[in-house]
Protein backbone atom coordinates (compact mmCIF):
# COMPACT_ATOMS: atom_id res chain seq x y z
CA UNK A 1 0.00 0.00 0.00
CA UNK A 2 0.91 3.67 -1.26
CA UNK A 3 2.33 5.30 2.04
CA UNK A 4 -0.39 7.95 1.46
CA UNK A 5 -2.99 5.42 1.53
CA UNK A 6 -1.33 4.54 5.11
CA UNK A 7 -1.97 7.62 6.71
CA UNK A 8 -5.33 7.73 5.46
CA UNK A 9 -6.52 4.44 6.99
CA UNK A 10 -5.44 4.91 9.97
CA UNK A 11 -7.01 8.59 9.95
CA UNK A 12 -3.96 10.22 11.08
CA UNK A 13 -1.10 11.92 9.63
CA UNK A 14 1.55 12.40 12.09
CA UNK A 15 5.23 13.45 11.70
CA UNK A 16 8.95 14.35 11.66
CA UNK A 17 12.08 16.25 10.35
CA UNK A 18 14.13 17.44 12.63
CA UNK A 19 16.17 20.30 12.94
CA UNK A 20 16.24 20.47 8.78
CA UNK A 21 17.52 23.95 8.19
CA UNK A 22 15.65 26.13 6.39
CA UNK A 23 15.17 29.07 5.34
CA UNK A 24 11.30 29.74 5.49
CA UNK A 25 10.22 32.73 7.55
CA UNK A 26 7.01 34.68 8.02
CA UNK A 27 6.40 38.10 9.00
CA UNK A 28 3.73 37.17 10.85
CA UNK A 29 4.12 38.03 14.64
CA UNK A 30 1.79 36.37 16.22
CA UNK A 31 1.52 32.46 16.58
CA UNK A 32 -2.06 31.76 15.46
CA UNK A 33 -1.34 33.63 12.06
CA UNK A 34 2.24 31.26 11.77
CA UNK A 35 -0.04 28.06 12.75
CA UNK A 36 -2.14 28.72 10.34
CA UNK A 37 0.01 29.35 7.57
CA UNK A 38 1.72 25.80 8.63
CA UNK A 39 -1.45 24.23 8.29
CA UNK A 40 -1.31 25.35 4.52
CA UNK A 41 2.05 24.27 3.91
CA UNK A 42 1.35 21.20 5.56
CA UNK A 43 -1.93 20.27 3.48
CA UNK A 44 0.35 21.63 -0.05
CA UNK A 45 3.31 18.81 1.59
CA UNK A 46 5.75 21.59 1.92
CA UNK A 47 6.77 19.93 5.43
CA UNK A 48 10.38 21.75 5.99
CA UNK A 49 8.09 25.35 5.57
CA UNK A 50 5.70 23.93 7.98
CA UNK A 51 8.03 22.96 10.56
CA UNK A 52 10.07 26.34 10.45
CA UNK A 53 6.55 28.09 10.82
CA UNK A 54 6.05 26.28 13.38
CA UNK A 55 9.44 26.86 15.17
CA UNK A 56 8.95 30.20 14.63
CA UNK A 57 5.45 30.18 16.45
CA UNK A 58 6.79 28.00 19.47
CA UNK A 59 9.88 30.87 19.82
CA UNK A 60 6.84 33.78 19.89
CA UNK A 61 4.96 31.35 22.41
CA UNK A 62 6.37 28.23 23.92
CA UNK A 63 3.11 27.21 25.88
CA UNK A 64 1.13 27.42 22.46
CA UNK A 65 -0.86 24.09 22.63
CA UNK A 66 -1.98 23.92 19.08
CA UNK A 67 1.54 25.09 17.92
CA UNK A 68 2.89 22.29 20.19
CA UNK A 69 0.52 19.19 18.81
CA UNK A 70 1.31 20.56 15.37
CA UNK A 71 4.75 20.40 15.01
CA UNK A 72 5.26 17.21 17.20
CA UNK A 73 2.57 15.75 14.22
CA UNK A 74 4.69 17.26 11.32
CA UNK A 75 7.72 15.91 12.81
CA UNK A 76 6.36 12.42 12.64
CA UNK A 77 4.90 12.82 9.21
CA UNK A 78 8.46 13.50 7.94
CA UNK A 79 9.93 10.61 9.73
CA UNK A 80 7.57 8.42 8.13
CA UNK A 81 6.04 7.47 11.19
CA UNK A 82 2.53 6.46 11.68
CA UNK A 83 0.21 4.28 14.13
CA UNK A 84 0.61 1.34 11.14
CA UNK A 85 3.95 0.81 12.23
CA UNK A 86 3.36 0.55 15.86
CA UNK A 87 0.73 -1.91 15.37
CA UNK A 88 2.92 -3.97 13.04
CA UNK A 89 5.68 -3.79 16.20
CA UNK A 90 2.51 -4.67 18.49
CA UNK A 91 1.83 -7.87 16.13
CA UNK A 92 5.04 -9.02 16.35
CA UNK A 93 5.60 -8.84 20.02
CA UNK A 94 2.45 -10.76 20.25
CA UNK A 95 3.02 -13.31 17.27
CA UNK A 96 2.84 -17.42 18.95
CA UNK A 97 6.05 -19.23 19.68
CA UNK A 98 6.48 -22.08 17.02
CA UNK A 99 4.98 -24.95 18.13
CA UNK A 100 7.86 -26.70 20.56
CA UNK A 101 10.28 -29.65 19.56
CA UNK A 102 11.19 -32.32 21.28
CA UNK A 103 15.00 -32.77 22.06
CA UNK A 104 16.41 -36.09 20.60
CA UNK A 105 16.90 -38.24 23.72
CA UNK A 106 14.76 -35.77 26.09
CA UNK A 107 11.21 -35.38 26.84
CA UNK A 108 11.09 -31.60 28.76
CA UNK A 109 13.12 -28.85 30.30
CA UNK A 110 16.79 -29.29 30.54
CA UNK A 111 19.25 -27.78 33.57
CA UNK A 112 22.02 -26.79 31.20
CA UNK A 113 25.18 -27.81 31.11
CA UNK A 114 27.51 -27.68 33.72
CA UNK A 115 30.26 -24.99 34.29
CA UNK A 116 30.35 -21.26 34.81
CA UNK A 117 28.22 -18.81 33.17
CA UNK A 118 24.80 -17.80 34.42
CA UNK A 119 22.27 -20.20 33.64
CA UNK A 120 19.07 -19.66 31.93
CA UNK A 121 16.40 -22.47 31.73
CA UNK A 122 15.04 -20.91 28.79
CA UNK A 123 17.77 -21.68 26.64
CA UNK A 124 16.97 -25.41 27.45
CA UNK A 125 13.56 -25.29 27.25
CA UNK A 126 12.38 -26.81 24.07
CA UNK A 127 8.89 -24.50 24.02
CA UNK A 128 11.22 -21.55 23.93
CA UNK A 129 12.02 -19.63 20.45
CA UNK A 130 14.98 -17.05 20.48
CA UNK A 131 14.12 -13.40 18.62
CA UNK A 132 15.48 -10.40 18.44
CA UNK A 133 13.45 -6.82 19.16
CA UNK A 134 15.12 -5.49 16.33
CA UNK A 135 13.76 -8.24 14.00
CA UNK A 136 10.35 -6.61 13.59
CA UNK A 137 9.93 -4.83 10.08
CA UNK A 138 10.82 -1.68 9.45
CA UNK A 139 12.72 -1.25 13.20
CA UNK A 140 15.89 0.25 11.58
CA UNK A 141 14.42 3.20 9.34
CA UNK A 142 12.25 4.01 12.81
CA UNK A 143 15.44 3.68 15.12
CA UNK A 144 16.88 6.39 12.82
CA UNK A 145 14.31 8.63 13.37
CA UNK A 146 14.97 8.29 17.07
CA UNK A 147 15.69 12.11 17.23
CA UNK A 148 12.35 12.72 15.74
CA UNK A 149 10.54 10.52 18.12
CA UNK A 150 12.18 12.55 21.51
CA UNK A 151 11.13 15.64 19.97
CA UNK A 152 7.57 15.36 19.66
CA UNK A 153 7.78 13.54 22.79
CA UNK A 154 8.81 16.75 24.43
CA UNK A 155 6.28 19.31 22.63
CA UNK A 156 3.77 17.05 24.57
CA UNK A 157 5.35 16.50 27.93
CA UNK A 158 7.67 19.62 28.54
CA UNK A 159 6.07 22.31 30.69
CA UNK A 160 7.00 25.30 28.86
CA UNK A 161 7.04 29.11 31.04
CA UNK A 162 3.86 30.04 31.80
CA UNK A 163 2.13 26.85 30.84
CA UNK A 164 1.84 22.84 31.77
CA UNK A 165 2.12 20.53 29.57
CA UNK A 166 -0.40 19.49 26.56
CA UNK A 167 -0.40 15.30 27.79
CA UNK A 168 -2.01 15.09 31.31
CA UNK A 169 -0.91 12.91 34.19
CA UNK A 170 -4.13 11.03 33.71
CA UNK A 171 -2.99 9.28 31.03
CA UNK A 172 -0.09 7.92 33.44
CA UNK A 173 -1.51 7.46 36.22
CA UNK A 174 -1.62 3.40 35.75
CA UNK A 175 -0.60 1.20 38.95
CA UNK A 176 1.49 -1.10 37.17
CA UNK A 177 0.06 -4.31 38.66
CA UNK A 178 -3.58 -3.81 38.46
CA UNK A 179 -3.15 -1.25 34.85
CA UNK A 180 -5.48 -4.19 33.16
CA UNK A 181 -8.14 -5.75 34.58
CA UNK A 182 -10.75 -7.88 32.83
CA UNK A 183 -8.96 -7.03 30.14
CA UNK A 184 -9.36 -3.58 30.33
CA UNK A 185 -7.21 -0.77 31.06
CA UNK A 186 -8.34 1.35 34.35
CA UNK A 187 -6.97 4.70 34.04
CA UNK A 188 -10.05 7.50 34.29
CA UNK A 189 -11.21 8.20 30.84
CA UNK A 190 -13.38 11.08 31.77
CA UNK A 191 -10.47 12.93 34.13
CA UNK A 192 -8.33 12.96 31.03
CA UNK A 193 -9.78 13.93 28.16
CA UNK A 194 -10.97 16.63 30.88
CA UNK A 195 -7.92 17.17 31.42
CA UNK A 196 -6.82 17.39 27.67
CA UNK A 197 -10.04 19.74 26.79
CA UNK A 198 -8.55 22.66 29.62
CA UNK A 199 -5.43 23.40 27.18
CA UNK A 200 -8.36 24.70 25.28
CA UNK A 201 -7.79 22.39 21.90
CA UNK A 202 -10.86 21.22 20.28
CA UNK A 203 -10.98 17.37 19.71
CA UNK A 204 -9.76 17.23 16.35
CA UNK A 205 -6.19 17.84 17.67
CA UNK A 206 -6.57 15.93 20.73
CA UNK A 207 -7.07 13.46 18.74
CA UNK A 208 -3.70 14.15 17.11
CA UNK A 209 -1.93 15.07 20.59
CA UNK A 210 -3.01 11.66 21.41
CA UNK A 211 -2.18 9.76 18.58
CA UNK A 212 1.39 11.13 18.32
CA UNK A 213 1.57 10.48 22.51
CA UNK A 214 0.61 6.84 21.55
CA UNK A 215 3.21 6.03 18.56
CA UNK A 216 5.88 8.17 20.35
CA UNK A 217 5.57 6.58 24.23
CA UNK A 218 5.56 3.06 22.51
CA UNK A 219 8.50 3.77 20.39
CA UNK A 220 10.48 4.70 23.09
CA UNK A 221 9.77 2.06 25.49
CA UNK A 222 10.24 -0.41 22.62
CA UNK A 223 13.76 1.50 21.80
CA UNK A 224 14.83 1.28 25.73
CA UNK A 225 14.44 -2.48 25.58
CA UNK A 226 16.00 -3.19 22.36
CA UNK A 227 18.64 -0.94 22.54
CA UNK A 228 19.54 0.65 26.36
CA UNK A 229 18.80 -2.07 28.71
CA UNK A 230 22.46 -2.60 30.81
CA UNK A 231 22.69 -6.33 31.01
CA UNK A 232 22.78 -8.59 27.78
CA UNK A 233 19.39 -10.09 27.12
CA UNK A 234 18.08 -12.67 25.25
CA UNK A 235 14.96 -12.62 24.59
CA UNK A 236 12.76 -15.79 23.88
CA UNK A 237 8.94 -16.42 22.85
CA UNK A 238 7.72 -19.12 25.01
CA UNK A 239 4.98 -21.30 23.19
CA UNK A 240 1.68 -21.15 25.51
CA UNK A 241 3.50 -18.65 28.27
CA UNK A 242 4.09 -15.78 26.39
CA UNK A 243 7.43 -13.66 26.23
CA UNK A 244 10.57 -14.06 28.22
CA UNK A 245 14.07 -12.81 28.82
CA UNK A 246 17.71 -14.47 29.70
CA UNK A 247 20.00 -11.68 31.93
CA UNK A 248 22.21 -12.29 34.74
CA UNK A 249 19.87 -10.78 37.08
CA UNK A 250 16.01 -11.12 36.45
CA UNK A 251 14.71 -8.63 39.22
CA UNK A 252 17.10 -5.83 38.09
CA UNK A 253 15.43 -6.33 34.36
CA UNK A 254 12.15 -6.01 36.23
CA UNK A 255 13.32 -2.92 37.47
CA UNK A 256 15.21 -1.53 35.21
CA UNK A 257 12.03 -1.85 32.41
CA UNK A 258 9.00 -0.50 35.10
CA UNK A 259 9.63 3.27 33.49
CA UNK A 260 9.56 1.16 29.92
CA UNK A 261 6.20 0.01 31.07
CA UNK A 262 4.65 2.77 32.22
CA UNK A 263 5.39 4.47 29.04
CA UNK A 264 3.68 1.12 26.71
CA UNK A 265 0.59 1.56 29.10
CA UNK A 266 0.58 5.48 28.23
CA UNK A 267 0.88 4.39 24.72
CA UNK A 268 -2.05 1.85 25.08
CA UNK A 269 -3.90 4.71 27.14
CA UNK A 270 -4.00 7.49 24.37
CA UNK A 271 -4.82 4.80 21.65
CA UNK A 272 -7.90 4.14 23.62
CA UNK A 273 -8.86 7.91 24.87
CA UNK A 274 -8.51 8.62 20.97
CA UNK A 275 -10.67 5.56 20.25
CA UNK A 276 -13.36 6.66 22.86
CA UNK A 277 -13.20 10.19 21.43
CA UNK A 278 -13.17 9.35 17.55
CA UNK A 279 -15.02 6.03 17.48
CA UNK A 280 -13.02 4.70 15.41
CA UNK A 281 -11.72 1.03 14.83
CA UNK A 282 -7.68 1.47 13.82
CA UNK A 283 -7.01 3.02 17.28
CA UNK A 284 -9.20 0.65 18.87
CA UNK A 285 -7.74 -2.72 17.07
CA UNK A 286 -3.65 -1.52 18.32
CA UNK A 287 -4.84 -1.42 22.03
CA UNK A 288 -6.50 -4.54 22.07
CA UNK A 289 -3.03 -6.15 20.37
CA UNK A 290 -1.67 -4.06 22.79
CA UNK A 291 -3.50 -5.81 25.62
CA UNK A 292 -1.87 -9.10 24.05
CA UNK A 293 1.29 -7.82 24.50
CA UNK A 294 0.78 -6.87 27.79
CA UNK A 295 -0.16 -10.56 29.05
CA UNK A 296 2.66 -12.10 27.21
CA UNK A 297 4.92 -9.89 29.27
CA UNK A 298 3.69 -9.32 32.63
CA UNK A 299 5.83 -12.36 34.32
CA UNK A 300 8.90 -10.61 32.88
CA UNK A 301 9.17 -6.91 33.07
CA UNK A 302 7.55 -4.49 35.34
CA UNK A 303 7.24 -4.67 39.15
CA UNK A 304 7.07 -7.90 40.94
CA UNK A 305 3.17 -8.50 41.82
CA UNK A 306 1.25 -10.42 44.12
CA UNK A 307 3.07 -13.36 46.18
Amino acid sequence: MPRALRLCAVGLVLCSGFLVACDYTSSADDADTLLADARLARQAGDLDKAVALLEQALALEPGHAGVRVELASVYLQRAEIDLLDIDRMMLFLAEPAPPPVPPPGGSGLGNGPGGGGTFCPLEYDPRATPFALSDVEGYAALLGEEAAVEAALALLHDVPPGGGPVMPEALRALELCTAVVDGELTYDRAEALAALRATGLPDVEIASALAVNGATRFLDSYFFLAEELTQPATWYRVEGLGLGACVEDPLALREETTGALADFFEALTSLDLRAELLGGTAAREIVDHGLVVYEAIRLYLGPVCGS
